[in-house]
């Protein structure tokens, strides 16, 4: 009974044992549809065939299939190797019952029913295990097929993918080819506007020309007119002629033919009437100025001498200036605008220093201790006869053994001939010094100015600043400050040397020299620059132009009366306070010799000079103005240019004519005082006139005569610097020394003429305790 029992509960454990190992079996194991269909469900997971991309492409759904069939054989070789195990835990506990001996047939009969089920349970899970096998390897092979299949579609999709990228730099290249044509036609639309803009410009001229043809065509109708009653009167005689002898009518037949003949060869074209009249205008310029030069007046040679000299000066110095900006402009041509204004303001500030230097050198300031120590006060004895060619020459040593009185200024020298030649002692290295100085100031001043106007027309035509005429007037002042901040360093430094020579024991003369001069050019500078940019501002408001850096408007338009008066009027103001402010200097008591000059006077002989020069800048444009009105006044031309100059240079030598009536009147009542530097301002004024419209018909002619040549620029600065060298000297020796002469003769004459009339007035005689009233 116990080994029944005990049979019984072996039994049952292994019993136990089977269904325990039968649920893993069926979790781990599973049918080829259970396989299939797993294989389905995933398939629907995975990624889409067309979103593959890259190294993705090779993991499609056949691969990833046949990793998934892998997978399950291995589990299941697994769940066999484990049912293995448990066979032989059974055998063993079996042996085990057996070998105790307490087996009863009943419990042996129980051991092989259990073993033929066993058995039989075997068998069965072994067909089903063949069957399973036989489904993944037919599963397998379908898998292979659908992966030979993605393979296919795999390659089919790299080869759509090389046609699309293919595709898409073809589009690609199209887009390029677009975009240039499109830049082309952008090209041909700027094209098509400058030639719009171009024809619009001619279109205006094309009008202006037309009503120019108009008032030609109204005066020819008058002059038909004319000659329609003309041949009238000549009907009339000829009937009344009818009636004399035949003879006489074929005598009278005979000169009319040869009169006609006459008029017919005796035809010329404009352009020789044009000559014609420039040659007879320069004749009669020419000959009225040796009138005016040796006139009876000496303000009246003065003033000639004066305005010759300006515009010899302004005409020359602005030719070269000319030159050398040309280049300048076209380095900066294509840059920004205020790139360009920057260069500009350059170029100013470096004819500052080079106006510093070279008066600082001529006049012993700075340089070699050679050059400081030559003796400024040393008299020499010079040949003081003006009808000899000779005038003016330091005489030779044994020429001054042959003055008669050394002693004196002024004597007599006995010539190789026999004859007496008036002789004089000059300071001739002073003279020539101080004519020096004058001169390359005075040119150094005009360039230095100019450049400073072109800065500031360039800066007035920027965007920023040519919207209005007050917009306009901004860069007068901001040309006008950085510049008067160099006159201020520049005066320090002359300070500085001034200083250095009273240390070293010397007076400081040359000091002082440089001093005066560089003064006088600065006032120059200011007054040119801030008076031309200030009538460019008034020009604006006027007629609602912004003319160039010349002062030109391009295409020039002929403006109504409200402009030209008002411009007219605006000229008259600024002579009455460039009058008004020579007179406020001339009451300013002298000052004291080594006394620094005051600063409210240096800046009223500024003002003096900006409201003077003003006063000729809007005379000139106003006059310009008009003579653009008049039809027989081609502006745009040479010879109109060339009326134009002769027009103002007649107007100036009227204008001489009566300023010396003024002058006289002005003395004759004891007041020359005042008038002095009132008239002196207004000549320098008209110097300014003249020379400026005599100098834009030289630029004129020079830019015709470099406009066929194929190095425009070289050109122009050839002609500038061969005209500067070819007129300096001449100029400088000849026409600066007459004027400074004429100058400092009118100062001698005043204390001669107080002294002479304190002499021979009575004492008590119109005088106040026996003193003249102007000492």
């Amino acid at each position: 009974l116990a080994a029944t029992l005990l049979a019984c509960f072996a039994v049952t454990l292994c019993r136990a044992s089977l269904r325990a190992s039968a649920p893993v079996e069926a979790a781990g194991v599973q049918s080829p549809g259970d396989v299939q269909r797993r294989l389905t469900e995933d398939s629907d997971e995975l990624p889409a065939t067309d979103d593959i991309q890259g190294e993705a492409k090779d993991d499609f759904r056949p691969k990833y299939r046949l990793e998934a069939a892998k997978a399950d054989f291995n589990k299941e070789e697994a769940l066999e190797d484990e049912r293995y195990n448990t066979e032989k835990e059974n055998d063993l506990v079996t042996g085990a019952l057996v070998g105790t001996g307490g087996l009863s047939q009943a419990g042996e009969n129980l051991v092989e029913e259990l073993q033929e089920q066993q058995t039989k349970e075997e068998t069965a899970e072994l067909n089903e295990e063949k069957e399973k096998k036989e489904a993944l390897d037919s599963s397998e092979v379908r898998i292979e097929e659908e992966l030979e299949k993605e393979k296919l579609k795999a390659e089919a999709l790299e080869e759509r993918g090389v046609y699309k990228e293919k595709e898409v730099e073809f589009l690609e290249q199209e887009l390029r080819e677009e975009e240039s044509s499109a830049d082309k036609l952008r090209e041909e639309q700027t094209v098509k506007e400058e030639e719009a803009e171009r024809l619009k410009t001619k279109i205006r001229d094309e009008e202006v020309s037309a009503e120019e043809f108009e008032q030609k065509g109204k005066s020819k109708e008058e002059e038909v007119k004319g000659l329609k009653t003309k041949i009238e009167a000549q009907e009339k005689s000829a009937e009344e002629f009818e009636v004399k002898e035949k003879e006489e009518e074929e005598e009278e037949g005979e000169k009319e033919e040869e009169e006609e003949g006459e008029e017919e060869e005796e035809h010329f074209s404009a352009s020789d009437q044009e000559v014609a009249y420039m040659l007879l205008g320069s004749v009669a310029l020419v000959v009225s100025l040796f009138y005016f030069v040796n006139w009876d007046d000496d303000d009246i040679r003065l003033y000639t001498w004066s305005i010759l000299s300006m515009t010899i000066s302004i005409f020359t110095s602005v030719l070269m200036f000319h030159g050398l900006g040309e280049f300048l402009s076209a380095a900066v041509e294509e840059m920004e605008e205020f790139t360009k204004v920057a260069a500009q303001y350059t170029q100013v500030f470096v004819y500052l220093v080079v106006l510093q230097l070279t008066v600082g050198y001529e006049s012993g300031m700075i340089g070699s201790d050679s050059y400081v120590q030559i003796n400024l006060d040393e008299d020499h004895w010079t040949i003081a006869d003006a009808m000899r060619a000779d005038h003016g020459r330091q005489l030779t040593p044994s020429e001054e053994d042959r003055v008669r009185n050394k002693s004196g200024t002024r004597s007599n020298m006995i010539d190789l001939y026999g004859n007496e030649v008036p002789v004089m002692k000059r300071k001739l290295v002073l003279e020539q010094r101080t004519r020096r100085i004058k001169c390359f100031a005075l040119l150094l001043a005009h360039m230095t100015a100019f450049a400073a106007i072109r800065a500031g027309s360039t800066l007035q035509h920027t965007t920023l600043f040519s919207s209005s005429p007050f917009m306009a007037f901004l860069p007068v002042i901001l040309t006008a400050v950085p510049i008067q901040l160099c006159f201020t360093v520049s005066n320090a430094y002359r300070t500085y040397h001034l200083e250095s020579a009273k240390q070293a024991g010397r007076a400081g003369r040359r000091a002082k020299m440089a001093h005066e001069a560089i003064v006088e050019a600065e006032n120059d500078i200011m007054s040119l620059s801030t008076s031309f940019l200030t009538v460019q501002c008034i020009r604006f408001a006027l007629s609602g132009i912004l003319a160039d850096g010349e002062g030109l408007e391009e295409p020039e338009k002929p403006h109504g009366l409200k402009t030209i008066g008002g411009l007219y009027l605006v000229s008259l103001i600024f002579a009455a306070l460039s009058s008004r402010m020579a007179l406020w200097i001339a009451l300013q008591p002298e000052e004291e010799e080594g006394e620094e000059e005051r600063t409210s006077t240096r800046f009223a002989e500024m003002a003096m000079s900006t409201f003077g020069d003003g006063f000729a800048w809007s005379l000139l444009f106003a006059t310009r103005y008009v003579c653009v009105v008049i039809p027989f006044i081609k502006m745009e031309t040479m010879f109109g240019r060339v009326e134009f100059a002769l027009i103002l240079s007649i107007f100036a030598g009227v204008t001489i004519l009566g300023l010396d009536a003024v002058d006289d009147a002005f003395k004759a009542s004891g007041n020359d005082e005042a008038s002095g530097p009132v008239i002196g301002t207004i000549i320098n004024a008209l110097g300014l006139f003249v020379g400026f419209s005599w100098e834009q018909s030289f630029s004129f002619g020079v830019e015709a005569v470099t406009a066929t040549t194929p190095h425009k620029h070289f050109v122009q600065l050839a002609i500038g610097t061969f005209v500067f060298i070819l007129m300096v000297r001449p100029w400088r020796r000849f026409i600066l020394t007459k004027v400074m002469y004429l100058e400092e003769f009118k100062k001698s004459q005043t204390p001669a003429k107080e002294k002479y009339s304190a002499r021979a007035m009575p004492m008590g005689h119109g005088t106040e305790n026996g003193k003249h009233p102007h000492h």
